[in-house]
């Protein structure tokens, strides 16, 4: 079945999970300059395999209030249509932080995310960058995962700020650098790798880098890494997020409002 494949093809969980977090990006991307409090949007991702035609799989809704230098998100995700027949997902969650021009810190990252019958809730707490606290229910059981050290858990983001980041040209620091990822089991870094300008348009590409909280299998050094690709347009004189597509070599995952 098609949207099985998608669903769950080797090497495209991490394509996955970054475009059910996607929701953040467009309603960061043209608020980080207003003080103002942003009513439910929605969203449809949708999944396509090489050359077979999208398909619809979650609705996202998020509300967010930004005030002065803070940040605080809401939302939540469910899957729709066919999807549901495979991996029927409902989610909620929660981030808050600090917000400045040209970076973010996170304090509190709340995540209840149900699949099929299974639920887990992971509270992630930071200061200054670094992990503090980290609650989950059920425990997670690392003990068939790569390790994740200490010295991991400092200068890192949980998933939701990173798209912040990766949303905005000018908090990315124009498209360079690296981005340390954890969200309660995965310790990844997102590294930029190329940055296209066209005209009035700008490319970047990024790929993952996974250090710890993997299967053996997963940590396979020859596959192809997965891959974002995100494009901004320019807009009197600034540029503002167009589109990000996430992608490996059979597979693509993208956002479109509804």
């Amino acid at each position: 079945m098609l949207l099985d494949k998608i669903w769950n093809m080797k090497y495209f969980h991490f394509v996955k999970e970054i475009i059910i977090c996607i929701f953040t990006l467009v309603i960061f991307t043209q608020n980080l300059a207003s003080d103002e409090i942003v009513d439910n949007t929605s969203y449809i991702v949708y999944g396509k395999l090489l050359f077979t035609p999208k398909i619809p799989l979650v609705e996202i809704n998020t509300s967010l209030l930004k005030q002065a230098d803070t940040y605080d998100l809401k939302f939540t995700l469910k899957t729709i249509n066919v999807a549901n027949i495979v991996k029927k997902i409902n989610g909620h969650g929660a981030v808050q932080g600090k917000l400045k021009i040209d970076s973010i810190s996170p304090s509190k990252y709340f995540y209840d995310l149900t699949r099929d019958e299974k639920s887990r809730i992971i509270n992630l707490e930071f200061n200054e960058g670094k992990l503090i606290s980290e609650i989950t229910n059920p425990i997670i059981d690392k003990s068939g995962l790569s390790p994740v050290s200490e010295e991991m858990l400092i200068n890192i983001l949980d998933p939701a700020s990173m798209f912040l980041i990766i949303s905005n040209y000018y908090l990315s620091n124009k498209c360079k650098g690296s981005i340390n990822v954890y969200d309660g089991k995965r310790r990844y870094d997102l590294n930029y790798i190329s940055k296209d300008i066209h005209n009035n348009k700008i490319i970047c590409k990024m790929n993952q880098i996974k250090l710890g909280g993997y299967k053996d299998k997963d940590m396979d050094p020859l596959a192809t890494p997965d891959e974002l690709t995100v494009t901004f347009m320019n807009t009197n004189g600034k540029y503002y997020l167009n589109s990000i597509i996430g992608n490996n070599d059979f597979a693509e995952l993208s956002i479109e409002p509804k």
